[in-house]
């Protein structure tokens, strides 16, 4: 419980998706050389290793060991930003979620085979509405549901797993008015925190801020719960939502880089001389990355970003990891992934030290102008 709370001292922060139990070409002793705080298990992966954890529940075996996430603070969810894992059905007490196919889930099957990974955190089951052809109806069965199943999974938790910390989840949707009320009563079940999501990929800057606005203006000034973002996890978006109240960002912006063969490349140091509100903040343009599959760094020995302090562009040169990646070998993305994960971290190191010293919108203008 000490080292949770440690760990939550460094906010804000994000939390890496893993993907089927584990974080994307990075195994327990390269995850050693960075600064990772959460990691975030959705609950479709623990549902297809069902059979497995029971087997360590059995056998008195740590699962948290076994996927080599003793160290991190674990989200357990079952939404995340990147895909649509669960579906709505009529029946109040389940809802659909994608296994070999989608499978209907019990809140009570839920919890159970959650618990099993001893999570830090636990979103309560809830299910996502169609982002294309949700309407009124579906929104309003969605939160509904959410609302009882926090209740009832804090109820059932107190007794069985007094330890984990239940998220209540909170659908952005576009429909204002069902908010209001679902937020309120949620507060007043003194909630640890509240999962944001239902963002879409084609969602602008101006529409995230509309909808985390929406959130936000319910909320008291003074202990306002943890908030968690579900979404694209994009250095703008961290800039914009942290300076609406978020605390912790669900992402998987540094794995998705990598796949591709591009390496985080922006600045995160601001120089000093930087004058306040000399620029102009525009949170639609995107950060800087490079494609390292690209040909003319055939021959490039330098590293992979100047400056970089990181295992990978200490050690290796954007011509080698060219050649990796050309040849499809795994190293490649090992590389690249411990470059994104380190840049990303020096973000959010940004972020905290700007967001204490009050300098935070200035930083944001700087960022968002190089």
């Amino acid at each position: 419980m000490e080292e949770m709370h440690a760990r939550l001292a460094k906010l804000p922060t994000f939390s890496l998706v893993a993907r089927r139990g584990a974080l994307y070409q990075l195994t327990p002793h390269n995850q050693g050389k960075l600064d990772i705080s959460h990691v975030t298990v959705p609950f479709a992966d623990m549902l297809h290793m069902q059979r497995t954890l029971l087997r360590f529940k059995e056998k008195g075996f740590d699962a948290r060991r076994f996927f080599g996430f003793e160290r991190y603070n674990i989200i357990l969810s079952p939404v995340i930003f990147s895909e649509q894992l669960t579906a709505g059905i009529s029946r109040a007490d389940a809802v659909k979620v994608q296994d070999v196919g989608l499978k209907e889930v019990t809140l009570s099957q839920y919890n159970q085979i959650a618990t099993q990974l001893s999570p830090n955190f636990l979103v309560s089951l809830t299910e996502e509405p169609d982002k294309k052809e949700g309407g009124l109806k579906s929104n309003k069965r969605a939160l509904t549901k959410a609302r009882d199943m926090f209740s009832k999974t804090t109820q059932e938790l107190k007794e069985t797993a007094p330890d984990v910390k239940v998220l209540a989840p909170v659908l952005l949707t576009k429909f204002q008015e069902l908010l209001e009320g679902h937020i309120q009563s949620l507060l007043q079940q003194n909630v640890a925190g509240l999962f944001l999501y239902g963002l879409s990929k084609n969602d602008d800057a101006e529409t995230r801020a509309k909808r985390l606005q929406e959130v936000i203006t319910h909320l008291p000034k003074e202990g306002k719960p943890l908030l968690f973002l579900s979404g694209n996890g994009t250095p703008e978006e961290v800039l914009q939502c942290t300076a609406l109240g978020v605390d912790i960002f669900e992402t998987d912006y540094p794995f998705v880089h990598a796949e591709k063969g591009f390496a985080l490349s922006f600045e995160v140091k601001m120089p000093e001389e930087t004058v306040e509100g000399e620029r102009k903040q525009e949170f639609g343009r995107n950060a800087k990355t490079i494609s390292l599959k690209e040909e003319k760094y055939l021959r490039d020995v330098g590293p992979l970003v100047e400056g970089c302090e990181c295992f990978a562009c200490k050690n290796h040169t954007r011509a080698y990891v060219h050649h990796l990646l050309r040849c499809d070998e795994m190293t490649g993305f090992v590389l690249l992934t411990i470059h994104n994960v380190a840049r990303y971290s020096d973000l959010f190191a940004e972020v905290r030290k700007h967001l204490s010293a009050g300098t935070l919108d200035r930083f944001s203008s700087w960022f968002l102008s190089t």
